[in-house]
């Protein structure tokens, strides 16, 4: 369905590399962050009041490349889609890049679950967002 209007998909693994190939040539990236991840790859953030690991992804990105970050969501209405632009988030400044990694990914991460609140009835979650949070 996403490549039936012109979109690429680029899988997880090796991702790095296509992602930052279509930044330099001024693509648009769509990362979906909701997505089950392994703890080396992100940290546990509040997600609807429970921890959940959250790809810092986005976050490490946008600083590398100093890409804007706009978070876009989807949403059904009446007999079709309305798609919903936020504005740049601005991101977390200061020389503790951990601690900058961390509060992104908080940010972004708020959004979606401020998404969900509105639409709870549009997100479905098909793995256990919540597991090894705490392993």
């Amino acid at each position: 369905m996403r490549q039936k209007y012109g979109n690429s998909i680029i899988y997880k693994r090796g991702a790095l590399k296509p992602i930052m190939q279509g930044l330099k040539k001024n693509c648009c990236i769509g990362i979906l962050m909701d997505q089950a991840i392994v703890p080396e790859e992100g940290y546990v953030v509040d997600f609807l009041g429970r921890g959940a690991w959250t790809t810092k992804m986005p976050a490490l990105i946008a600083r590398k490349t100093e890409a804007a970050v706009l978070p876009v969501f989807i949403h059904r209405e009446n007999h079709g889609h309305r798609i919903k632009f936020y504005s740049e988030v601005k991101l977390f400044t200061g020389d503790d890049r951990e601690k900058a990694l961390r509060e992104d990914t908080e940010k972004f991460s708020a959004y979606i679950e401020h998404y969900i609140r509105e639409h709870p009835t549009e997100w479905l979650w098909i793995h256990r967002r919540w597991k090894r949070v705490n392993d």
